[in-house]
């Protein structure tokens, strides 16, 4: 199994998350607490998940990432997901999440 590794960035309101590895029912409530201290600080930023290096997602992730999108639209923010890898891309499409979730290529 990937390790997963979860790097944020912030500056002037928006803040870009790189994620790396794979996200599933064991670790992807570490992308759901890096996501949460972002919102905890600023619920008014604009988030960038950067998504390019995930080998792996399943429903786990893609909850967090739901969940922290409403969270930060309550507070006037934004959530959009960059970069999708394959495994992601088709994954949001087949649970019918692409567009709800912001997907951009």
């Amino acid at each position: 199994m990937d390790r997963l590794d979860v790097n944020v960035e912030i500056a002037d309101r928006c803040a870009v998350v790189r994620v790396n590895g794979e996200v599933d029912l064991s670790t992807a409530g570490l992308l759901g607490s890096e996501l949460e201290n972002i919102w905890h600080a600023d619920g008014r930023c604009r988030v960038e998940v950067d998504l390019r290096q995930v080998s792996f997602m399943d429903c786990a992730g893609l909850r967090e990432l739901l969940y922290a999108k409403r969270r930060l639209r309550q507070q006037g923010g934004t959530l959009t997901l960059v970069n999708c890898s394959p495994r992601v891309d088709r994954l949001l499409k087949m649970a019918g999440l692409d567009h709800r979730l912001d997907a951009v290529p």
